[in-house]
C-alpha cells in the first residue's frame, strides 16, 4: 500500500489471512468468511480498494483451496467474491503452480423456488 490508511488496511487482510483463513477448516467457517467477504467487496475491486496490493495475494492463496471446491451456485452466491478471485488469478504471474479456477459467467440453470 502507498498511504498510510491503505498501509493500514493491508495489515489488517495479512492479519485475517492469519486468523481467519488459516485457522479455519469447518464448511461453516468458510461459508460465513466468504458470506462476510462478499459484502465487503461489494464496492470494491480490490481489499483496500481500487489498488492491487499484497493482501490481495495473499487472501488469494489462501482461500484458493476452499474456492477450488466450491460449486457453481456456491460461486455464485458468492457473486464479488468470484468475481475478485478471478482477476486476481489473472493477474500477471499470480497464479503459478495453482490450478485455474473455472467461473462461469452466464447462468446455465433457474432457481427454482
Amino acid at each position: 500500500g502507498s498511504s498510510a490508511e491503505e498501509k493500514a488496511v493491508v495489515q489488517q487482510w495479512l492479519e485475517f489471512r492469519v486468523t481467519q483463513v488459516d485457522g479455519h477448516s469447518t464448511k461453516d467457517d468458510i461459508r460465513i468468511l466468504l458470506k462476510d467477504l462478499n459484502s465487503y467487496l461489494e464496492d470494491k475491486v480490490y481489499l483496500t480498494g481500487y489498488n492491487f496490493t499484497l493482501a490481495d495475494i495473499l487472501l488469494y492463496y489462501g482461500l484458493h483451496h476452499f474456492i477450488v471446491d466450491l460449486t457453481v451456485q456456491e460461486k455464485e452466491k458468492y457473486l464479488n467474491v468470484s468475481r475478485w478471485f478471478c482477476h486476481i488469478q489473472h493477474y500477471p504471474g499470480i497464479k503459478q503452480h495453482l490450478t485455474s479456477v473455472v467461473f462461469i459467467k452466464n447462468r446455465l440453470y433457474t432457481n427454482s423456488h
